[in-house]
């Protein structure tokens, strides 16, 4: 009896993250590198029309630039599109001074 309530319980948030990170790979490898490049594409170009609201997308193109699971191409191609998008966005950051309520 004990077996089968063991065997009954929901599965911990542990192995449900490593069932969303499997299928998420999954997914990445299904995904063909056009689709990988128009992503990229497309998160440089949120990123250059608002830099300061569309920050998360650095960190997209960065996680394609690091993941192993792409091609050496694509890892490349990720690295040349951030150094452009830095290239882009940084010209328009001011240096200055905290106000008094940061």
């Amino acid at each position: 009896v004990n077996e089968l309530a063991a065997n009954e319980r929901p599965p911990s948030k542990r192995s449900r993250r490593r069932a969303a990170q499997e299928e998420k790979a999954k997914s990445r490898a299904e995904e063909t590198e056009g689709e990988v490049v128009t992503r990229m594409g497309n998160l440089a170009a949120l990123v250059i029309a608002e830099p300061e609201k569309r920050m998360g997308a650095f960190a997209d193109v960065e996680k394609v630039a690091r993941s192993e699971s792409y091609s050496i191409r694509t890892r490349r191609l990720a690295v040349l599109t951030l150094l452009q998008l830095f290239l882009d966005v940084w010209p328009g950051y001011r240096i200055r001074t905290l106000s008094e309520s940061e």
